[in-house]
């Protein structure tokens, strides 16, 4: 052989090693469709396991039916949570892992009318975790981190609505509620944490709400609000509480003013959360749309808003074709999954919590001692009508000065120095309770900023007028 020969055959190997190194890397890199196949494969062998526990309990039920013998007290219980189980994991499949492929393409739009697709979100940060710059740790937790910032700031982008409760409902109608935004960051996230490095998802039900908390790859934690737009580095600051029945609770140390919920739950399952959420929610779609709410919260809430409820209901149950039967399978598999957590809430740790939002609440009741600060009454002396008068005056004069505290949770006094003193300290107590019951009612029940704006207009005018 000659030596121009054996050059040759050098190269021809080199090149061929390259382009064999090229494939495996190429291999090694999952797109983004492959990753969500991988996960649906894995939800239906969910779905097939399930349905052989039911097909197997169900067989041993009519064996012995045939035969006379009344079956177990075992056989009966696992057969009865069989039903529930084989429905929980096809919920999950067809809700919650089925539409993500399609929902990552899908043209949403923010209530300012920016349009974008979740795909061009996460296609470039999952290429550059798979960089040679993402070898670096610092820099692999901080792609993480910005994979998560961005993908909670347009989950947050998207107009609320009340029954829209998992991702093939965002797909369906461009909309979601706490529960659909923080399923649909728990499934996108776990779909490429093979790739993105990124070691915990959970999906947590705080009080009257519905969110996450995800553990970097350096331990981190953050406290993750899809629905308000929050990120919060929570790690030095909480306490994991776990409880006899499973659940796990994050409980905040010192609370913040981005952090408004402090106590965190978590089944520990968050594909058994994530339906216990949508099933609790549409098995009371039927009952709502004929304006019946069991529900203690809606019950109690304002006629205006209990019609747009029905509405909602209305329309819910037309899109899904909701029967009372198809409710009563959500209502059974809500059941099932719901013994611990029903449990955890009703004890200390999270009875307390329950106090202070009931406390917080109550703030909008403030506004009678707020405005009893200004507004004469026929049994004050000639020299209290005299101060409420002029504070009226001075109220109605700094309205800007009014609207700016109320918007603000930052502003920590209200500056107004020609009001009497003893009127402004009572106005100001009440004025701050106010606030933040206003601020609190925005992130539970997801009112728009313009309809929060609103509403603090319409106070401020009224004080205005009054000039």
């Amino acid at each position: 052989m000659s030596q121009d020969q054996e050059v040759g055959d050098i190269k021809l190997g080199l090149t061929a090693k390259r382009e064999s190194t090229e494939a495996v890397e190429m291999k090694a890199k999952p797109t983004l469709d492959q990753l969500f196949a991988d996960r649906e494969q894995e939800a239906s062998a969910g779905v097939a396991a399930a349905e052989r526990s039911l097909r197997e309990a169900e067989s041993i039920i009519e064996a012995k039916k045939r035969i006379g013998v009344e079956p177990t007290e075992k056989e009966s219980a696992d057969l009865e949570s069989a039903r529930p189980r084989a429905f929980i994991e096809k919920e999950y499949l067809r809700d919650f892992v089925s539409p993500l492929r399609e929902l990552v393409d899908a043209e949403l739009e923010t209530e300012s009318g920016e349009k974008f697709r979740l795909r061009e979100v996460i296609e470039p940060l999952l290429d550059e975790l798979q960089s040679e710059d993402a070898k670096d740790p610092a820099r692999r937790v901080e792609l993480q981190k910005r994979l998560v910032a961005l993908l909670i700031k347009k989950l947050s982008s998207i107009p609320p609505a009340t029954w829209e409760t998992s991702p093939r409902a965002t797909l369906e109608t461009k909309k979601g509620n706490c529960a659909a935004n923080a399923a649909t960051l728990t499934e996108l996230l776990g779909s490429v944490s093979a790739v993105s490095g990124i070691k915990k998802v959970e999906y947590v039900n705080p009080l009257g709400h519905a969110m996450n908390v995800v553990t970097l790859e350096d331990d981190s934690v953050w406290y993750a609000d899809p629905r308000n737009d929050r990120l919060v580095d929570i790690s030095a600051n909480h306490e994991k509480i776990r409880a006899d029945n499973g659940v796990t609770a994050y409980r905040l140390i010192r609370p913040t003013k981005t952090t408004v919920f402090h106590v965190l739950p978590s089944l520990g399952s968050s594909k058994d959360a994530m339906v216990k959420s949508v099933s609790g929610n549409l098995a009371m779609v039927p009952d709502v749309a004929r304006g019946v709410f069991a529900d203690e919260g809606q019950a109690a809430a304002p006629e205006a808003q209990r019609q747009k409820m029905q509405a909602g209901a209305i329309a819910a149950r037309d899109r899904l074709g909701l029967t009372d039967e198809r409710a009563a399978e959500y209502r059974a598999a809500a059941k099932e999954l719901s013994g611990p957590m029903e449990s955890f809430k009703d004890g200390p740790v999270f009875q307390a919590e329950v106090k202070r939002w009931k406390t917080e609440a109550e703030g909008s009741q403030s506004l009678r001692e707020v405005a009893h600060t200004f507004m004469p009454d026929e049994a004050d002396p000639p020299e209290a009508r005299a101060a409420k008068l002029s504070f009226r005056k001075v109220l109605a004069g700094n309205t800007d000065v009014l609207g700016a505290f109320l918007l603000d949770r930052g502003i920590a006094k209200l500056d107004l120095p020609a009001a009497p003193p003893d009127l402004l300290a009572v106005f100001e107590g009440g004025l701050n309770r106010y606030r933040e019951a206003l601020h609190m009612q925005k992130e539970i029940v997801h009112r728009s900023d313009k309809d929060f704006a609103d509403e603090i207009a319409e106070m401020v005018a009224t004080v205005k007028a009054m000039q």
